[in-house]
């Protein structure tokens, strides 16, 4: 019976190992041009060139797919690097973000951040790992500059990155099409004057 079994598997067509990754992107790049509303397995098979059978056989439901590729695709890509300077940190932060927004990945997340609102019941689980991530930078960064002495003790973590995200994501939804390319230019001053005007807010800075 094993044989058979051995030889019944080596006469079907090998996995592909990289299903996984083609069908996150895929599946990245469909959502952020047409949402949860026009998001279909079909729609990613066919920009993934995979059979729908092949991500049925790895995803149950688009939900999960959509999950997985929001978890796994491109994640490093906002991060809080360590310099040892906080405003170094928080500047750089920014600027990644800016980069980020002018993404596929980087649109797509900020869609579902919204659409995760009209559709909490669907779209919660793939944006509870990028809440997550995105607290627990915070916090880690704020610890490390705290007890550097850079910032004072009390420092409100979720306070602080609002004040950063924030502009930078009203900036770029609020820039008229012709001039998109305009926050991307300009990114390193922007995000100079983004973290300044952060770091002397007296409500997030406690004493």
């Amino acid at each position: 019976m094993a044989a058979k079994a051995h030889a019944e598997v080596q006469r079907g067509r090998p996995a592909d190992p990289s299903i996984e990754d083609r069908a996150g992107r895929a599946a990245i790049a469909v959502y952020s041009e047409v949402g949860w509303g026009g998001f279909t397995i079909d729609a990613v098979a066919a920009r993934a060139n995979v059979g729908k059978a092949a991500l049925y056989r790895r995803w149950a439901s688009k939900q999960d797919l959509l999950t997985s590729a929001m978890r796994m695709v491109d994640r490093h890509q906002v991060g809080i690097k360590d310099t040892g300077d906080v405003v170094t940190d928080l500047e750089q932060l920014a600027k990644d973000l800016i980069v980020s927004l002018h993404s596929t990945r980087g649109l797509a997340e900020l869609r579902l951040q919204i659409e995760a609102k009209i559709y909490p019941e669907i779209l919660d689980p793939a944006m509870d790992t990028i809440r997550a991530d995105w607290m627990q930078n915070a916090r880690e960064c704020i610890a490390r500059a705290v007890a550097r002495r850079q910032l004072p003790a009390g420092t409100s973590a979720g306070l602080l990155f609002d004040a950063i995200r924030g502009p930078i994501i009203n900036r770029f939804l609020l820039a008229p099409s012709d001039k998109a390319s305009r926050l991307l230019d300009d990114r390193r001053e922007f995000s100079r004057r983004v973290v300044r005007l952060a770091l002397n807010a007296p409500e997030i800075l406690a004493p």
